[in-house]
């Protein structure tokens, strides 16, 4: 949030300076970026969750044999 008002008052400052075009272009990059980052981040998450939902019901539900088997499966992978 902060680097959101910082770029807006920069933009501002300078705006007698820069067109209106070069004031919307910064918005704009800025918003990409963040909504980049917040896309990113959830990507990981659900990675995150997938990995953990899979392992708890692979290693609750196979024996140790397999679970071995397995490990050495995701290792390789």
């Amino acid at each position: 949030m902060c680097l959101w008002k910082g770029i807006i008052t920069l933009s501002f400052l300078h705006h007698e300076q820069e067109s209106s075009l070069s004031l919307y272009l910064s918005i704009a990059a800025v918003t990409i970026v963040a909504v980049t980052t917040i896309i990113i981040i959830i990507i990981i998450i659900i990675i995150i969750m997938i990995r953990l939902h899979q392992s708890r019901y692979t290693t609750l539900a196979l024996s140790p044999r397999s679970r071995v088997i397995i490990s050495l499966m995701q290792c390789i992978a």
